[in-house]
């Protein structure tokens, strides 16, 4: 890790900037603006954006140059944080990766408040994670940002299909940087109540181990994402060795090598809902970002793989649907007690629910149990 200087406080640089457009696009350039000091520190340069607003904003992008003003900063450290009207603050990094430079071109987007109105003020402040200059700045802006807005669309993938109990595999190559994309979709739920599971992982993949001390070979990194860009699990080393691997649903499954270092599958990545996800796969050390953004680690090369394990069969099953109608209500428990009853009096097995053999107390635990968990998603 590389040290910190300490740095004592000057002056805070305050502008403000007006729209240069009153609709969508809202452009707003800010050059020569430095980035000094750590997050929050005095000397941090501060820029305002008035935005119009009055639209439903999308993406914001974030172009231009960035300059190195020392022979010691590198471009990992250099940030800035995005402030909106309402005080949510998301930081943009444009680099994850790389040392020191000379001039660098940005080109990058955020998606901080996405789907709101992005009207009033937005502060932008310029800073380093390390600062490198005692009471100089490290590095020069020169960017324009553009509040749109354009909403995010997926990224495009390799689509491996419906889940079934069949089991989906798929390989690519990469270069260094690259990642890949898959999507497919979960056509029932993936939950405890339900039994049923969606495991992935990426075993199979073959990757280079990068010159840098610390890395590995086959390591690789997962991140998964609903149709809408929410981003709802990462990995990085959970299956054998250095692939990964995601567990949802019903757990009770073991390691996917019988006697390696994996983790048991036990459903800890939660339940699953139907619908369709993207998944991205690739080296380590990915960055997994909402809406679909993704940055590359390590500069490794070779083949990713994935591969996706399911007991989901269709049409769905929903036992907690005991009357057959279609929805999840009081109904089912009152024709549940009724066949319960039923099978008391004619030694009959309708509402043996735990399949023991038997109808006892135990199947009024068990409906009960699915019944409710069916009310948060297992049908």
């Amino acid at each position: 890790m590389r040290p910190a200087t300490l740095i004592r406080a000057t002056a805070v640089v305050l502008a403000a900037v007006t729209p240069s457009l009153a609709q969508p696009p809202e452009v707003f350039t800010f050059n020569n603006t430095m980035s000094n000091g750590v997050l929050n520190a005095p000397t941090n340069e501060v820029r305002i954006a008035n935005v119009g607003g009055g639209f439903q904003l999308g993406r914001i992008d974030i172009t231009g140059t960035l300059t190195s003003l020392l022979s010691t900063t590198w471009r990992t450290d250099t940030r800035i944080q995005l402030t909106s009207p309402t005080g949510v603050s998301a930081v943009f990094q444009p680099f994850l990766t790389g040392t020191t430079f000379s001039v660098l071109a940005v080109d990058g987007r955020s998606f901080l408040g996405n789907g709101t109105n992005p009207t009033g003020q937005w502060t932008l402040r310029f800073f380093e994670a390390i600062h490198d200059g005692g009471l100089a700045p490290d590095a020069r802006w020169d960017v324009t940002v553009t509040f749109t807005d354009a909403l995010p669309q997926p990224p495009a993938a390799t689509n491996l299909g419906t889940l079934t109990s069949t089991p989906l595999t798929a390989s690519a190559p990469i270069g260094n940087g690259q990642f890949v994309w898959y999507r497919f979709t979960v056509p029932c739920p993936a939950h405890p109540g339900a039994g049923t599971y969606v495991d992935l992982n990426s075993l199979g993949s073959t990757l280079a181990v990068p010159p840098d001390p610390g890395f590995f070979p086959n390591d690789t990194e997962i991140g998964l994402y609903t149709a809408a860009g929410a981003l709802i699990a990462t990995d990085d080393d959970s299956c054998d060795g250095y692939t990964s691997q995601l567990s949802f649903g019903a757990g009770g499954r073991a390691p996917f090598v019988p006697g390696g270092d994996g983790l048991p599958r036990n459903g800890q990545s939660g339940a699953l809902q139907p619908g369709e996800y993207y998944l991205a796969v690739g080296a380590y050390n990915l960055a997994f970002q909402p809406f679909w953004q993704v940055i590359p680690g390590v500069q490794q090369n070779g083949t990713v793989a994935v591969n996706i394990y399911s007991n989901i069969v269709t049409p769905c099953a929903c036992p907690a649907d005991f009357n057959d109608s279609g929805a999840m209500t009081s109904a089912d428990i009152t024709a549940f007690l009724s066949a319960w009853f039923q099978d008391l009096a004619n030694g009959t097995l309708a509402a043996d629910f735990n399949q023991s053999g038997a109808t006892t107390s135990a199947d009024i635990t068990a409906f009960l149990s699915a019944w409710f968990a069916a009310l948060q998603g297992a049908c």
